[in-house]
């Protein structure tokens, strides 16, 4: 899992463009926590609207989160992704490896 943070202000122009490249890339399983610093144009309006149409996406509008309470939000998303890359690590170390044929003809020869 990839945690993508995404800091926002006054970025209506671009933000469509930037969120669209990042769903449309071919690896899909991240996250996206976006936290907006009290934007006045349509930025908050895009980001709810992709909100409602992509479940990764966590946005956090609160001029008043603490730094401490955004550092343990981002402690928590660190280990939840360090646990599923474990979990990964783990299954690919249960699959069998290949056998790989070896090729007797070509020992201990050299070119005339």
């Amino acid at each position: 899992m990839i945690a993508i943070l995404l800091s926002t202000y006054n970025g209506d122009k671009y933000l469509r463009e930037q969120l669209d490249s990042l769903f449309h890339q071919t690896h899909d399983y991240f996250n996206l926590y976006v936290r907006d610093d009290g934007s006045t144009d349509n930025t908050i309006n895009i980001i709810k609207e992709y909100q409602n149409i992509y479940q990764n996406i966590y946005f956090f509008n609160d001029r008043r989160l603490l730094s401490s309470q955004l550092r343990e939000q981002l402690q928590n998303i660190s280990h939840k992704t360090k646990q599923q890359q474990q979990k990964t690590q783990t299954k690919n170390k249960k699959l069998p490896k290949p056998h790989l044929p070896t090729n007797h003809n070509n020992e201990n020869h050299t070119a005339s």
